[in-house]
């Protein structure tokens, strides 16, 4: 069964990711800030750059926080009138730097260089859905660079189509043994005079 939508939850945020004709459409519903956009399949990479962003701002800020209400605390213990609300509002702001500290430390992956990105989570909602998604968006991407690129290559225009090959292949939509390979067929398809011509998907 073919996935074409994957739907991610994180905190506050619903992230639905859809195939569609061109490319990748991404809804993110957010309570503060929501948006959407579409990521096309020529800008999106074969392979992901995993990225763990790591927030020391967060990371310091959190462990202030919980020192100043440890602090407050012991004050209080020994006599100290420092306020009965001071203790309740540093552990409060520790708490919810805390949890932006964790939320920031989610990893995800990036596929492409030119934003807007396509950016997803590896286990949202669980690696196997994961896993099947992006084998479904590279196969279509693959044949929508076919439909779109190589078929119909009359002899005129094969160096056009090798030229545009030769860019796919650098902006990272296809790999190493797909260019050589297409690119093989480009000039057999310009030799023989042939319209018709296959992509290899990847087993990646």
């Amino acid at each position: 069964m073919e996935s074409t939508r994957l739907v991610q939850r994180r905190f506050l945020t619903r992230i639905t990711v859809e195939i569609v004709d061109k490319g990748v459409a991404v809804s993110e519903r957010t309570m503060f800030n929501p948006r959407k956009y579409k990521v096309a399949f020529e800008n999106i990479h074969q392979e992901g750059t995993e990225v763990n962003p790591s927030s020391q701002f967060r990371f310091w800020a959190t462990i202030i926080l919980f020192g100043l209400a440890l602090l407050t605390g012991l004050l209080q213990l020994f006599g100290q009138d420092v306020g009965g609300w001071a203790f309740m509002v540093w552990v409060v702001l520790g708490i919810i730097a805390g949890v932006s500290y964790l939320m920031s430390r989610e990893t995800f992956l990036v596929y492409g260089s030119v934003r807007p990105q396509l950016i997803v989570y590896k286990n949202k909602p669980n690696v196997g859905a994961f896993t099947d998604f992006m084998a479904e968006v590279q196969r279509r991407k693959q044949d929508y660079i076919l439909k779109n690129y190589l078929l119909n290559t009359a002899v005129g225009s094969s160096a056009d189509a090798i030229h545009k090959l030769a860019w796919l292949k650098n902006e990272g939509a296809i790999n190493d043994t797909e260019f050589e390979l297409l690119k093989a067929e480009i000039v057999g398809n310009a030799r023989w005079g042939s319209t018709a011509a296959t992509i290899p998907h990847s087993t990646n």
